[in-house]
This record gives C-alpha cells, structure tokens and sequence, in this order.
C-alpha cells in the first residue's frame, strides 16, 4: 500500500529542519562548498527524498533569503514596537539591524540575503514569480524604517527638512556597509594602517561605537 500523504504541518516541519541544516553547512563550509548532497547526508535523508521538499541548490538559496528577511523583519518590527519614543525607536531600529547581521550564526544567511536572488536575474525562470514575492515581503523592512524615520521628522521639523524616504534609503544604506565591512573582516586589515590600528583591536567594540555614533548622526541631523 502506498505511504498516507503527509500532513501540511508535517511538510512544513521537515522543510524547515532542511533549512536548518542547509544554513549549518554554510556556515561550516560556505556557501561556495554547499551542496544537495552534502545537504541530504546532514538531513538524514536520500538525495531523491530531498527533491520532493527542494528542487534545487538554487531552490535552498532562495528560501534562505526569504528566511533571513522573515526573520529580520520580525526582530525589527518587535524592537520598535517597544520602544516608546521616536528617539527610542531609532535606537531600537539601528541596533538590532546590526545585532542580526553581525550574529555569528547570520553573517552567512546575510550575505545570502544581500548578494542572491535579484527578480531581474530570475525573469523568464520558474522560480520568477517566487522571488518577485519574496522580494516585495522583505521591503517591509524598509517600510518600517520609514515610518520610524518618517515619526521622528515630524516631532523635529527643525532639524530635519529632508525627504524621509531618501534619508531612510541612505540609513539603511549606512547600516547595510557597517554590517558588510564588519562580516567581511576589513575592520581586522585596519590593523595595518597607522591612522586606524586601534579599529582592528576588538571590532566588535568598533562596531558598537560606530553603531552609537551612525545613531547620533540621525538624531541630530547629521545625515
């Protein structure tokens, strides 16, 4: 008799323990050395059971990118959603963006997130339609950065008389080069420069005071 189909929640269940595991070998190996292979060895399942969940490497990729955004998402939303004052709400926005991608267990996911899976690389295949959507689910992201933004310039006209929606791309693009610079070592080279030695003693300790500094800059009009 052939096996009872499996329940939405059950597939639901497996696909996520997939990710898990597909995010862990990254993380080991990176993403270069990633493969449906090693995937369905660290599942414990057969290649050919694998491909009933996934069709593809470039199939987990995708999912890991709309993952990452899922997940940031939430963590920014509940981060402002406690913050009581627009200052507080900037604070909470800005820190927990570079707490996610600067966390030892994302700074694969991040970079998977940032550097995969543009719509315009995807038109015409048939995983288009997929990342079209997923795409427009992770700018909700960035609308939430715009309403914060948007909050603090009305309480402050004085200081800010620029567009929120531009002064919200060029903050998200200043908390995207922190985070970059940082996953990508460049703050341990600052070791061999004379100006900037001290940078590269403890980066994380630079990331914070640049984080403070990058959140003075927004509250006092300095962006």
């Amino acid at each position: 008799m052939p096996k009872p189909a499996r329940k939405t929640q059950q597939i639901r269940k497996i696909k996520k323990e997939i990710l898990d595991s597909a995010l862990k070998i990254i993380n080991q190996e990176g993403i270069d050395n990633f493969s449906m292979r090693k995937l369905a060895e660290k599942a414990d399942m057969s290649p050919a059971n694998l491909y009933n969940y996934y069709s593809s490497k470039e199939n987990i990729i995708i999912e890991l990118d709309n993952n990452g955004f899922k997940i940031l998402y939430h963590k920014v939303k509940n981060a402002v959603k406690s913050a009581s004052t627009p200052i507080d709400k900037i604070k909470a926005l800005v820190r927990e963006y570079i707490e996610f991608g600067t966390h030892p267990e994302r700074v694969h996911q991040y970079n998977i997130m940032f550097n995969n899976a543009r719509v315009s690389d995807y038109v015409g295949t048939g995983f288009e339609a997929l990342v079209e959507y997923q795409t427009r689910k992770a700018f909700r992201i960035l609308d939430i950065s715009y309403k914060v933004i948007s909050e603090y310039i009305n309480v402050n006209p004085i200081i800010y008389k620029k567009d929120p929606k531009l002064l919200t791309l060029r903050i998200w693009i200043e908390l995207h080069g922190l985070v970059s610079f940082f996953n990508n070592r460049l703050f341990n080279e600052l070791y061999y420069s004379e100006d900037f030695n001290q940078y590269a003693q403890d980066t994380r300790k630079t990331v914070k005071k640049l984080t403070d500094h990058l959140i003075d800059s927004i509250i006092n009009g300095g962006l």
